[in-house]
């Protein structure tokens, strides 16, 4: 057996969904936390802050958005139908869950924005201390959920080719810097 090395193991990567999917994940969990930061550290130096701020608004604005689609509009209607029903169940409680962060996230993003910019940080951090922990913790479980009960089961479900266009769907969605 040939051990895939150097670019050959990026591309086989680059095409496996269940590997950018994780990769998604790991994006998720770094930007929750850095917004469990910015709320734990409101003394942080402001240019820190700021920088901070901005990065959690663009993945939470944008990113989290893309990653939700991939699942609720790429995996779930492909995995669904040749799931039992325990699966079937876990996928429509994900959904729900994707729909339940909605308005948390809608509630941060504001905050974020403000704490972009020159600003008197505290009373904003404040306001945003219980919906971050609360959307951070909603987050971790959501994505544990996902990483056991469903990655796991899609190359055993899914056909190589619905997984290549599961990949390319989520490709497009991110447009041409995405490769």
């Amino acid at each position: 057996m040939i051990a895939l090395r150097g670019s050959m193991a990026a591309a086989a990567r680059e095409d496996d969904p269940i590997a950018a999917l994780l990769d998604c994940h790991a994006r998720i969990r770094h930007f929750s936390a850095m917004a469990r930061r910015l709320v734990e550290l409101p003394d942080a130096p402001a240019a820190d802050r700021a920088d901070a701020a901005t990065r959690v608004h663009r993945y939470f604005a944008v990113g989290l958005g893309l990653h939700v689609d991939d699942e609720d509009d790429s995996l779930s209607p492909r995995l669904a139908p040749r799931a039992d029903a325990n699966l079937r169940r876990t996928l429509d409680d994900l959904t729900r869950q994707h729909r339940s962060m909605e308005p948390i996230v809608a509630r941060l993003l504001p905050g974020w924005k403000a704490l972009g910019t020159p600003i008197e940080a505290r009373p904003i951090l404040e306001s945003m201390g219980r919906d971050t922990l609360t959307l951070e913790s909603m987050l971790l479980a959501h994505l544990a959920q996902e990483e056991e009960a469903v990655f796991p089961q899609m190359p055993r479900l899914l056909s190589r080719e619905t997984l290549g266009e599961i990949r390319a769907e989520m490709r497009a969605r991110r447009g041409p810097e995405s490769d």
